[in-house]
């Protein structure tokens, strides 16, 4: 009898939780996207399960969710941020500024290897912790995040997405390193960052 209570109790903490953690990132809906990190859906699950972005990366939509992405449309722009609940097993969530809805998502698919809107790293500085990207940004990353850079190299791609962490004034931006991934399990690498100006 204990364990049946025990488990109730769970499942009820796990349900409550997950609503609240789910009210909470609704506000970030009225974030502006900035334009870097800006995506654009160019494809749709019949079923709301999956979206597929304009670099060509797709997404995993959490169940729950489908309903809300069976009410977006292609066009509808998007940006990535990191999921901070440890109630769910989606690393990221979507926010779709057009319609003003949030979703919890995985990465299923890398954005196109070398595609006419892919971002990928043309240079790293480690003496500056800076990375330069193929379309001529420089990116300063966190100093929190100074560790991970060295894995980083020429011609990883990279997701630009806006950071809903502590760090966030000071790095406003998160980049998601899938390049690291060699055989596309969905294992990316994030770190805080900011655009640099030269």
């Amino acid at each position: 009898m204990k364990w049946y209570f025990l488990i109730l109790l769970c499942v009820s903490i796990t349900l409550s939780g997950g609503e609240f953690i789910h009210q909470a990132s609704e506000d970030m809906v009225t974030i502006d996207c900035p334009v870097e990190a800006c995506h654009a859906i160019n494809k749709l699950g019949l079923l709301g399960d999956w979206v597929r972005l304009e670099d060509g990366s797709r997404w995993q939509v959490a169940l729950s969710d489908c309903d809300d992405v069976l009410m977006w449309s292609i066009g509808d722009l998007v940006y990535i941020t990191q999921s901070h609940s440890v109630l769910c097993s989606y690393d990221y969530m979507m926010i779709n500024h057009t319609k003003k809805t949030v979703v919890y998502a995985n990465r299923l698919v890398k954005p196109a290897y070398f595609g006419p809107n892919s971002r990928f790293i043309v240079a790293v500085d480690h003496d500056s912790e800076r990375i330069l990207l193929n379309d001529g940004t420089w990116w300063t990353i966190s100093e929190y995040d100074e560790s991970l850079l060295h894995k980083w190299k020429e011609n990883h791609t990279l997701i630009i997405g806006v950071n809903s962490g502590f760090d966030r004034v000071a790095y406003p931006f998160i980049l998601i390193n899938v390049g690291i991934d060699i055989f596309d399990l969905g294992f990316d690498e994030w770190v805080s960052a900011q655009l640099s100006y030269e």
